[in-house]
Protein backbone atom coordinates (compact mmCIF):
# COMPACT_ATOMS: atom_id res chain seq x y z
CA UNK A 1 0.00 0.00 0.00
CA UNK A 2 1.19 3.32 -0.86
CA UNK A 3 1.28 5.37 2.17
CA UNK A 4 -0.20 9.18 2.08
CA UNK A 5 -1.14 8.69 -1.54
CA UNK A 6 -2.52 11.80 -2.32
CA UNK A 7 -0.21 13.88 -1.19
CA UNK A 8 2.92 11.86 -2.32
CA UNK A 9 0.61 12.48 -5.86
CA UNK A 10 0.67 16.49 -5.34
CA UNK A 11 4.09 16.75 -4.69
CA UNK A 12 5.08 14.83 -8.15
CA UNK A 13 3.01 16.88 -10.18
CA UNK A 14 4.65 20.15 -8.31
CA UNK A 15 8.12 18.49 -8.76
CA UNK A 16 7.26 18.42 -12.67
CA UNK A 17 6.21 21.86 -12.64
CA UNK A 18 9.63 23.14 -11.02
CA UNK A 19 11.46 20.82 -13.63
CA UNK A 20 10.09 22.26 -16.97
CA UNK A 21 11.17 25.89 -15.81
CA UNK A 22 14.83 24.92 -13.49
CA UNK A 23 16.51 26.01 -16.60
CA UNK A 24 14.84 29.34 -16.65
CA UNK A 25 16.54 32.36 -15.35
CA UNK A 26 13.21 33.14 -12.89
CA UNK A 27 13.54 29.60 -11.61
CA UNK A 28 17.61 30.45 -10.14
CA UNK A 29 16.47 34.47 -9.64
CA UNK A 30 13.16 33.22 -7.23
CA UNK A 31 15.07 30.75 -5.51
CA UNK A 32 12.75 28.08 -6.47
CA UNK A 33 15.09 25.50 -5.98
CA UNK A 34 14.40 26.23 -2.25
CA UNK A 35 10.90 25.23 -2.10
CA UNK A 36 11.67 22.41 -4.47
CA UNK A 37 14.00 21.19 -1.54
CA UNK A 38 11.12 22.26 0.71
CA UNK A 39 9.20 19.34 -1.25
CA UNK A 40 11.79 16.60 -0.84
CA UNK A 41 11.83 17.13 2.79
CA UNK A 42 8.37 16.43 2.96
CA UNK A 43 8.66 13.60 0.82
CA UNK A 44 11.51 11.65 2.84
CA UNK A 45 9.58 12.55 6.06
CA UNK A 46 6.51 10.84 5.14
CA UNK A 47 8.92 7.86 4.10
CA UNK A 48 10.81 7.98 7.50
CA UNK A 49 7.07 8.01 9.60
CA UNK A 50 7.48 5.49 12.38
CA UNK A 51 4.57 3.73 14.00
CA UNK A 52 4.11 3.09 17.41
CA UNK A 53 3.13 -0.32 18.98
CA UNK A 54 2.96 -0.95 22.13
CA UNK A 55 2.86 -4.47 23.84
CA UNK A 56 0.84 -5.14 26.76
CA UNK A 57 0.21 -7.65 29.37
CA UNK A 58 0.48 -9.26 33.18
CA UNK A 59 3.53 -11.14 34.10
CA UNK A 60 4.40 -14.34 32.40
CA UNK A 61 2.46 -13.90 29.71
CA UNK A 62 4.92 -14.15 27.02
CA UNK A 63 5.63 -10.49 26.55
CA UNK A 64 9.56 -10.84 26.30
CA UNK A 65 9.33 -13.97 23.73
CA UNK A 66 6.86 -12.47 21.86
CA UNK A 67 8.95 -8.99 21.22
CA UNK A 68 11.93 -11.35 20.94
CA UNK A 69 10.17 -12.91 18.17
CA UNK A 70 9.96 -9.58 16.64
CA UNK A 71 13.05 -8.52 16.56
CA UNK A 72 14.15 -12.05 15.41
CA UNK A 73 16.67 -13.13 18.57
CA UNK A 74 16.56 -14.25 21.82
CA UNK A 75 17.44 -10.35 23.41
CA UNK A 76 15.03 -9.13 25.94
CA UNK A 77 15.59 -11.02 29.73
CA UNK A 78 12.42 -13.38 30.14
CA UNK A 79 11.04 -13.81 33.95
CA UNK A 80 12.54 -10.61 34.95
CA UNK A 81 10.54 -7.84 36.73
CA UNK A 82 11.58 -4.26 36.67
CA UNK A 83 9.91 -1.25 38.19
CA UNK A 84 6.05 -1.32 38.04
CA UNK A 85 6.32 1.42 35.60
CA UNK A 86 9.64 1.43 33.47
CA UNK A 87 9.06 1.12 29.35
CA UNK A 88 11.67 -0.10 26.85
CA UNK A 89 11.29 1.27 23.71
CA UNK A 90 13.71 -0.48 20.86
CA UNK A 91 13.90 1.11 17.64
CA UNK A 92 15.51 0.35 14.03
CA UNK A 93 18.95 0.99 14.09
CA UNK A 94 22.71 -0.08 13.26
CA UNK A 95 23.89 0.39 16.40
CA UNK A 96 22.93 -1.76 18.88
CA UNK A 97 23.22 -0.41 22.32
CA UNK A 98 21.08 0.03 25.33
CA UNK A 99 20.58 3.34 27.82
CA UNK A 100 18.40 5.21 30.09
CA UNK A 101 16.38 7.78 28.55
CA UNK A 102 18.15 11.04 28.01
CA UNK A 103 21.40 9.50 29.28
CA UNK A 104 23.72 9.06 26.41
CA UNK A 105 26.49 8.56 28.64
CA UNK A 106 25.63 5.76 30.25
CA UNK A 107 25.21 3.48 26.76
CA UNK A 108 26.30 0.05 26.91
CA UNK A 109 26.64 -3.14 24.28
CA UNK A 110 23.03 -4.45 23.97
CA UNK A 111 23.11 -7.25 26.11
CA UNK A 112 20.59 -9.61 28.30
CA UNK A 113 22.72 -8.70 31.15
CA UNK A 114 23.40 -5.16 30.44
CA UNK A 115 19.45 -4.79 30.49
CA UNK A 116 18.72 -6.30 33.84
CA UNK A 117 21.60 -4.13 34.78
CA UNK A 118 20.18 -0.91 34.03
CA UNK A 119 16.90 -1.58 34.96
CA UNK A 120 17.70 -2.38 38.62
CA UNK A 121 19.45 1.13 38.82
CA UNK A 122 17.18 3.19 37.32
CA UNK A 123 12.93 3.80 37.05
CA UNK A 124 13.82 6.14 33.57
CA UNK A 125 12.89 4.41 30.18
CA UNK A 126 15.28 2.55 28.74
CA UNK A 127 16.25 3.36 24.98
CA UNK A 128 17.57 0.28 22.87
CA UNK A 129 18.74 0.57 19.50
CA UNK A 130 18.95 -2.77 17.32
CA UNK A 131 18.20 -4.13 13.52
CA UNK A 132 14.18 -4.42 13.57
CA UNK A 133 13.50 -7.15 10.47
CA UNK A 134 10.67 -5.73 8.46
CA UNK A 135 8.02 -5.20 8.03
CA UNK A 136 8.60 -3.82 11.85
CA UNK A 137 11.27 -1.73 11.18
CA UNK A 138 9.23 1.31 10.29
CA UNK A 139 7.84 1.05 14.37
CA UNK A 140 9.03 1.81 17.34
CA UNK A 141 8.37 -0.96 20.04
CA UNK A 142 7.35 -0.21 23.52
CA UNK A 143 7.30 -3.00 26.44
CA UNK A 144 5.44 -2.29 28.61
CA UNK A 145 5.79 -2.95 32.55
CA UNK A 146 4.34 -6.99 33.35
CA UNK A 147 1.68 -6.42 36.68
CA UNK A 148 -0.72 -8.32 37.84
CA UNK A 149 -2.33 -5.17 38.74
CA UNK A 150 -2.84 -3.22 35.62
CA UNK A 151 -4.62 -0.21 37.81
CA UNK A 152 -1.15 0.40 38.90
CA UNK A 153 0.54 1.43 35.99
CA UNK A 154 0.75 5.44 35.64
CA UNK A 155 -1.04 7.64 33.68
CA UNK A 156 1.63 8.18 31.60
CA UNK A 157 1.45 4.46 30.42
CA UNK A 158 -2.05 4.28 30.55
CA UNK A 159 -3.56 7.47 28.48
CA UNK A 160 -0.05 8.71 27.07
CA UNK A 161 2.00 5.95 25.87
CA UNK A 162 -1.43 3.73 25.14
CA UNK A 163 -2.88 6.73 23.59
CA UNK A 164 0.07 7.44 21.45
CA UNK A 165 0.40 4.09 19.57
CA UNK A 166 -0.83 2.79 16.73
CA UNK A 167 -1.30 -0.35 17.67
CA UNK A 168 -1.85 -2.14 21.27
CA UNK A 169 -0.87 -5.59 21.92
CA UNK A 170 -2.87 -6.99 24.26
CA UNK A 171 -1.12 -10.13 25.43
CA UNK A 172 -3.01 -13.16 27.18
CA UNK A 173 -1.76 -16.54 28.04
CA UNK A 174 -3.76 -19.15 26.07
CA UNK A 175 -4.62 -21.49 29.29
CA UNK A 176 -6.32 -18.58 31.10
CA UNK A 177 -7.32 -16.42 28.40
CA UNK A 178 -9.28 -13.07 29.58
CA UNK A 179 -9.05 -13.49 33.22
CA UNK A 180 -11.16 -11.36 35.53
CA UNK A 181 -8.25 -9.08 36.32
CA UNK A 182 -7.81 -8.63 32.48
CA UNK A 183 -11.33 -7.55 32.03
CA UNK A 184 -11.53 -5.19 34.91
CA UNK A 185 -8.11 -3.25 33.30
CA UNK A 186 -10.10 -3.05 29.82
CA UNK A 187 -13.18 -1.78 31.78
CA UNK A 188 -11.81 0.33 34.30
CA UNK A 189 -9.06 2.36 32.51
CA UNK A 190 -8.32 1.44 28.79
CA UNK A 191 -10.46 4.82 26.61
CA UNK A 192 -12.91 3.36 24.67
CA UNK A 193 -10.92 5.27 21.41
CA UNK A 194 -7.94 3.13 22.02
CA UNK A 195 -9.69 -0.49 21.70
CA UNK A 196 -9.61 -0.08 18.18
CA UNK A 197 -6.50 0.20 18.14
CA UNK A 198 -6.16 -2.95 19.57
CA UNK A 199 -4.84 -6.28 18.98
CA UNK A 200 -5.71 -9.67 21.55
CA UNK A 201 -3.07 -12.22 20.73
CA UNK A 202 -3.24 -15.56 22.75
CA UNK A 203 0.03 -16.37 23.24
CA UNK A 204 1.33 -19.76 23.88
CA UNK A 205 -1.17 -21.65 21.26
CA UNK A 206 1.63 -24.70 21.45
CA UNK A 207 -0.09 -25.84 24.59
CA UNK A 208 -3.58 -25.87 23.34
CA UNK A 209 -5.29 -28.85 20.71
CA UNK A 210 -7.09 -28.03 18.20
CA UNK A 211 -10.42 -27.84 20.21
CA UNK A 212 -9.17 -26.28 23.24
CA UNK A 213 -8.59 -23.38 20.91
CA UNK A 214 -11.95 -23.20 19.07
CA UNK A 215 -13.28 -23.17 23.50
CA UNK A 216 -10.64 -20.46 24.18
CA UNK A 217 -11.47 -18.64 20.91
CA UNK A 218 -15.29 -18.15 21.53
CA UNK A 219 -15.02 -17.45 25.38
CA UNK A 220 -12.34 -14.41 24.41
CA UNK A 221 -14.68 -13.12 21.80
CA UNK A 222 -17.61 -13.40 23.67
CA UNK A 223 -15.77 -12.17 26.77
CA UNK A 224 -14.26 -8.62 24.48
CA UNK A 225 -17.57 -8.64 22.14
CA UNK A 226 -19.66 -7.82 25.38
CA UNK A 227 -17.01 -5.73 27.30
CA UNK A 228 -15.93 -3.54 24.84
CA UNK A 229 -19.28 -3.17 22.97
CA UNK A 230 -17.91 -4.19 19.60
CA UNK A 231 -19.51 -6.30 16.86
CA UNK A 232 -18.42 -9.92 17.58
CA UNK A 233 -17.51 -10.17 13.93
CA UNK A 234 -15.01 -7.21 14.72
CA UNK A 235 -13.71 -8.29 17.58
CA UNK A 236 -12.81 -12.32 16.05
CA UNK A 237 -10.93 -10.80 13.59
CA UNK A 238 -8.75 -8.77 16.45
CA UNK A 239 -8.12 -12.35 18.36
CA UNK A 240 -4.75 -13.83 17.14
CA UNK A 241 -3.79 -17.21 18.62
CA UNK A 242 0.46 -17.56 18.34
CA UNK A 243 2.94 -18.94 19.60
CA UNK A 244 6.17 -16.64 20.28
CA UNK A 245 8.45 -20.10 21.91
CA UNK A 246 7.82 -21.53 18.13
CA UNK A 247 8.26 -18.08 16.37
CA UNK A 248 11.20 -17.31 17.93
CA UNK A 249 12.45 -20.95 17.43
CA UNK A 250 12.26 -20.38 13.98
CA UNK A 251 13.51 -17.31 13.46
CA UNK A 252 16.62 -18.12 15.56
CA UNK A 253 17.08 -21.72 13.62
CA UNK A 254 16.49 -20.38 10.12
CA UNK A 255 13.09 -22.89 9.87
CA UNK A 256 11.22 -20.33 8.07
CA UNK A 257 9.37 -22.78 5.66
CA UNK A 258 6.74 -23.88 8.10
CA UNK A 259 2.89 -22.77 8.98
CA UNK A 260 4.14 -21.37 12.28
CA UNK A 261 6.33 -18.29 10.63
CA UNK A 262 3.72 -18.26 7.87
CA UNK A 263 1.53 -17.16 10.20
CA UNK A 264 4.01 -15.28 12.29
CA UNK A 265 4.72 -13.62 8.86
CA UNK A 266 1.16 -13.01 8.30
CA UNK A 267 0.21 -11.69 11.91
CA UNK A 268 3.00 -8.66 11.11
CA UNK A 269 2.26 -7.99 7.89
CA UNK A 270 -1.42 -7.18 9.19
CA UNK A 271 -0.39 -4.85 11.92
CA UNK A 272 1.54 -2.84 9.37
CA UNK A 273 -1.12 -2.43 7.19
CA UNK A 274 -3.38 -1.56 9.97
CA UNK A 275 -0.93 1.38 11.37
CA UNK A 276 -0.51 2.58 7.54
CA UNK A 277 -4.16 3.06 7.28
CA UNK A 278 -4.33 4.89 11.14
CA UNK A 279 -1.71 6.94 10.52
CA UNK A 280 -2.63 8.31 6.98
CA UNK A 281 -5.96 9.09 8.21
CA UNK A 282 -4.53 11.45 10.99
CA UNK A 283 -1.76 12.80 9.62
CA UNK A 284 -2.42 13.28 5.65
CA UNK A 285 -4.14 16.44 5.99
CA UNK A 286 -1.58 18.16 7.86
CA UNK A 287 1.31 17.09 5.33
CA UNK A 288 -1.06 18.25 2.16
CA UNK A 289 -1.50 21.70 4.17
CA UNK A 290 2.70 22.02 4.37
CA UNK A 291 2.34 21.35 0.55
CA UNK A 292 0.32 23.70 -0.24
CA UNK A 293 2.18 26.19 1.66
CA UNK A 294 4.83 25.60 -0.44
CA UNK A 295 2.50 26.51 -3.64
CA UNK A 296 1.33 29.55 -1.44
CA UNK A 297 5.24 30.67 -1.43
CA UNK A 298 5.98 30.32 -4.66
CA UNK A 299 2.88 32.37 -5.56
CA UNK A 300 3.47 35.30 -3.75
CA UNK A 301 6.84 35.24 -5.30
CA UNK A 302 5.99 35.37 -8.47
CA UNK A 303 3.11 37.73 -8.08
CA UNK A 304 5.73 40.21 -6.74
CA UNK A 305 8.14 39.85 -9.80
CA UNK A 306 5.02 40.76 -12.16
CA UNK A 307 4.29 42.95 -10.24
CA UNK A 308 7.85 44.82 -11.16
CA UNK A 309 8.20 43.62 -15.06
CA UNK A 310 5.94 46.37 -16.22
CA UNK A 311 6.55 44.65 -19.71
CA UNK A 312 10.21 45.48 -19.84
CA UNK A 313 11.36 41.63 -19.90
CA UNK A 314 8.15 40.37 -22.09
CA UNK A 315 10.04 36.73 -22.58
CA UNK A 316 10.88 36.91 -19.30
CA UNK A 317 7.44 38.06 -18.02
CA UNK A 318 5.92 35.30 -20.42
CA UNK A 319 7.77 32.39 -18.36
CA UNK A 320 6.99 33.62 -15.10
CA UNK A 321 2.97 34.12 -16.44
CA UNK A 322 2.97 30.27 -17.52
CA UNK A 323 4.15 29.04 -14.46
CA UNK A 324 2.05 31.26 -12.75
CA UNK A 325 -0.73 30.50 -14.17
CA UNK A 326 -0.36 26.66 -12.96
CA UNK A 327 0.40 27.53 -9.61
CA UNK A 328 -2.29 29.46 -9.06
CA UNK A 329 -4.72 27.55 -10.48
CA UNK A 330 -3.72 24.80 -7.88
CA UNK A 331 -4.05 27.72 -5.64
CA UNK A 332 -7.46 29.02 -6.93
CA UNK A 333 -8.76 25.73 -6.20
CA UNK A 334 -7.94 25.38 -2.68
CA UNK A 335 -9.05 28.83 -2.23
CA UNK A 336 -12.45 28.02 -3.69
CA UNK A 337 -13.14 24.99 -1.29
CA UNK A 338 -11.78 26.77 1.75
CA UNK A 339 -14.47 29.52 1.86
CA UNK A 340 -17.66 27.01 2.55
CA UNK A 341 -14.95 25.08 4.46
CA UNK A 342 -14.47 27.70 7.07
CA UNK A 343 -18.11 28.22 7.54
CA UNK A 344 -19.08 24.58 8.15
CA UNK A 345 -16.35 24.53 10.23
CA UNK A 346 -17.32 27.81 12.43
CA UNK A 347 -20.85 25.96 13.12
CA UNK A 348 -19.80 22.65 13.61
CA UNK A 349 -17.14 23.59 16.50
CA UNK A 350 -20.41 25.88 17.87
CA UNK A 351 -21.73 22.47 18.13
CA UNK A 352 -19.42 20.86 19.71
CA UNK A 353 -19.00 23.34 22.31
CA UNK A 354 -22.22 23.12 23.18
CA UNK A 355 -22.17 19.61 23.18
CA UNK A 356 -19.51 18.88 25.04
CA UNK A 357 -21.00 21.49 28.04
CA UNK A 358 -23.67 18.95 28.47
CA UNK A 359 -21.27 15.95 28.38
CA UNK A 360 -19.26 17.59 31.58
CA UNK A 361 -22.49 17.63 33.01
CA UNK A 362 -23.40 14.55 32.91
CA UNK A 363 -19.31 13.80 33.60
CA UNK A 364 -20.10 15.17 36.74
CA UNK A 365 -23.09 13.48 37.84
CA UNK A 366 -21.21 10.12 36.50
CA UNK A 367 -18.42 11.08 38.64
CA UNK A 368 -20.61 12.12 42.06
CA UNK A 369 -22.77 8.34 41.82
CA UNK A 370 -19.17 6.24 41.63
CA UNK A 371 -18.24 7.96 44.31
CA UNK A 372 -21.18 7.74 46.68
CA UNK A 373 -21.06 3.92 45.76
CA UNK A 374 -17.58 3.04 47.00
CA UNK A 375 -16.51 2.57 50.00
CA UNK A 376 -14.66 4.91 52.38
CA UNK A 377 -11.29 2.53 51.77
CA UNK A 378 -11.65 3.23 47.92
CA UNK A 379 -12.00 6.61 48.38
CA UNK A 380 -8.83 7.12 50.24
CA UNK A 381 -6.81 6.41 47.04
CA UNK A 382 -6.87 9.60 45.10
CA UNK A 383 -5.49 8.11 42.34
CA UNK A 384 -8.15 5.80 41.69
CA UNK A 385 -10.54 8.97 41.58
CA UNK A 386 -8.03 10.96 39.02
CA UNK A 387 -7.97 7.76 36.77
CA UNK A 388 -11.32 7.40 36.91
CA UNK A 389 -12.07 10.64 36.12
CA UNK A 390 -9.68 10.86 33.27
CA UNK A 391 -10.99 7.77 31.33
CA UNK A 392 -15.06 9.21 32.08
CA UNK A 393 -13.57 12.10 30.57
CA UNK A 394 -12.60 10.61 27.13
CA UNK A 395 -15.06 8.30 26.75
CA UNK A 396 -18.31 10.71 27.56
CA UNK A 397 -16.79 13.20 24.58
CA UNK A 398 -15.59 10.81 22.75
CA UNK A 399 -18.60 9.92 21.29
CA UNK A 400 -19.28 13.64 20.70
CA UNK A 401 -15.88 13.91 19.01
CA UNK A 402 -16.68 11.04 16.42
CA UNK A 403 -20.05 13.17 15.56
CA UNK A 404 -17.92 16.28 15.14
CA UNK A 405 -16.01 14.35 12.58
CA UNK A 406 -18.52 12.57 10.80
CA UNK A 407 -20.05 15.71 10.17
CA UNK A 408 -17.03 17.22 8.99
CA UNK A 409 -16.26 13.96 6.42
CA UNK A 410 -18.14 15.10 3.62
CA UNK A 411 -16.36 18.20 3.70
CA UNK A 412 -13.31 17.35 4.20
CA UNK A 413 -13.91 14.68 1.46
CA UNK A 414 -15.15 17.49 -1.16
CA UNK A 415 -12.04 19.38 -0.46
CA UNK A 416 -9.86 17.07 -1.02
CA UNK A 417 -11.36 16.46 -4.51
CA UNK A 418 -11.09 20.11 -5.32
CA UNK A 419 -7.16 20.23 -4.51
CA UNK A 420 -6.25 16.47 -6.09
CA UNK A 421 -4.58 15.75 -9.20
CA UNK A 422 -6.72 14.11 -11.91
Amino acid sequence: MKLFAKATDQISVLDKVFQSYASSDFYIDLNFEEDKLRLQSIAQRMKEIKFRIAVIGEFSSGKSTFLNALLNQKLLPSAFKPTTNQVMRIENSDQHTVCPKDEPARTFSLTSENIVKLASETDKPLEIFTQVPKPMDSFVLYDTPGVNDPSALTEEVIFDLLGESDIIIFLMRAENALKQSELDFIKSLICKKDLEKFFFVVNFKDRLDDEDIIGVRAHVTHGLAKTMNFPRKEIEERVIFYSGKESLNAAITGNKNTLIWQEHTRMLDRFSHFARIKREDLEEAAIRAEVNAVVQQCCQKLDVVLDQLSGKDKVYAEQLEKINHELTAFKQEVHDASLQFRSDIREHIRQLNDGLSQDFDGIKADIFEQIQSKEDADLEHAEWIQKHLRREIEDKTEARMQTFWQGLEVVFQDFDKSISPE
